[in-house]
């Protein structure tokens, strides 16, 4: 079978498809990736074809924006501006060229790889999407937690859908209209009424790579189906000499890291190596951007541009991250206590449930500072119940087989 994979995303959102992608092919099957340029050397390393969508400009332009990082701008980034539209045409030309060469070919797209699901209204394309966020289904029973919105657990059904309808006609449908209502106008489509509800999810299949302890609904859709978390690492599993020899020459550090696509951190990772000196703690800070570290680290702290996370968390003490799931899934999976630092998008909806699950603490980006963060991780790593928590937790990730799992799904859709 062919299949094309269609993430759309940072690193956090790529990762998970380029590890579906090489579990296809190690099945027999033709795979291609239709991405950012961006994320060309990683693609290749792992011996997978690609091809191009939009350009690394694109994608530098979309992480720089310091628009991206707040809740109420952020989601305009992500879905209404004017890369978003091209991205979504360049995306549904792609589909319908390989469509055209082979209608049997399976097209898996992320939550934001709209093209996906206008194609197989248009085209009737084999589709399927994959969502990596419980955030990003509708609920009216157990609805999710957004930026600046949290449903009551009392509250009734008729005001949770009303006030989805407004966040829908207030800001969701306008941002999306500028973007996929475009591309559906120019290719004879009706306008839909309800985008985040109507063209969210493939027609056949929609799975959920999070498992059911850690978010699941009986108002999902009947074709979304659930695996798990996938935690694959595109670019090594080895720690390099210069982490190994720093985790050997002390006690287990805390990793700070706020996303790999985050370009603003400077005073987030201030306060970090403060918690570390405050604390008298070994860090880790991780970020690909060394000019938002801090000049003088404090004695026992650190800066990697990367290190990989599964091999890492059980080796640590602590994580402090923005909420990415890719993140919280490693943290799960290491046994270790969690800090969230959510800034919007899935983050806020994470940061709840760690929480709802006794695994960590969350704090918002604009209250953190060093005596802060250091008594919430001091609060965090003393608290007997948590560290439980993490180690019952850590036990579900034994015998996993999600990438598998999840293969054989997407194979059914032949």
């Amino acid at each position: 079978m062919n299949f094309v994979f269609i993430p759309v995303g940072s690193d956090g959102d790529v990762n998970p498809f380029l590890g579906l992608a090489t579990a296809m092919q190690n099945r027999g099957h033709n795979v291609t990736i239709a991405a950012n340029p961006y994320y060309r050397p990683k693609i290749e390393r792992l011996n997978l074809k690609m091809i191009d969508v939009g350009t690394v400009e694109d994608y530098q332009a979309t992480v720089s924006d310091p628009n991206l990082w707040k809740p109420n701008q952020g989601i305009e980034v992500l879905l209404g501006s004017p890369i978003v539209l091209r991205t979504v045409r360049d995306q549904y030309a792609l589909i319908a060229k390989l469509f055209k060469e082979d209608p049997n070919t399976v097209f898996v797209g992320g939550t934001l790889a709209m093209a996906v699901r206008v194609a197989e209204e248009k085209l009737g394309i084999k589709a399927a999407t994959v969502h990596l966020q419980p955030v990003a289904l509708r609920s009216i029973q157990n609805p999710p937690v957004y930026p600046r919105i949290k449903f009551g657990e009392r509250w009734p059904r008729f005001v949770v859908r009303g006030l989805f309808w407004l966040i829908d006609r207030g800001k969701l449908d306008p941002l999306l209209d500028r973007s996929l209502g475009v591309v559906r106008k120019e290719l004879g489509l009706p306008r839909k009424k309800h985008y985040m509800i109507e063209e969210i999810h493939a027609q056949r299949m929609s799975i959920g790579l999070f498992p059911k302890w850690f978010a699941s609904s009986p108002d999902w859709p009947k074709q979304f189906r659930q695996t798990g978390f996938p935690r694959f690492d595109a670019v090594t599993t080895q720690l390099s000499e210069a982490v190994e020899a720093f985790l050997k020459a002390g006690d287990p550090p805390i990793v700070f890291t706020f996303g790999t696509g985050m370009a603003q951190g400077k005073d987030l990772l201030t306060a970090s190596a403060e918690a570390c000196r405050i604390m008298n703690r070994r860090g880790i800070l991780l970020t690909k951007f060394a000019d938002q570290v801090p000049k003088d680290l404090p004695p026992g702290v650190v800066h990697f541009d990367y290190v990989p996370l599964a091999t890492l968390m059980p080796r640590c003490a602590a994580i402090v991250h923005h909420g990415g799931i890719g993140t919280t899934s490693q943290a799960f999976a290491g046994g270790v206590p969690q800090v969230i630092t959510p800034f919007g998008f899935d983050q806020m909806d994470t940061a709840d449930r760690i929480q709802r699950l006794n695994v960590g603490a969350s704090l918002l980006p604009q209250i953190v500072n060093g005596p802060r963060l250091a008594e919430t991780l001091t609060t965090v790593l003393n608290r007997s119940s948590t560290l439980a928590a993490c180690r019952e937790i850590q036990k579900h990730f034994q015998n996993e087989h999600v990438l598998d799992d999840t293969c054989a799904l997407l194979e059914s859709l032949k």
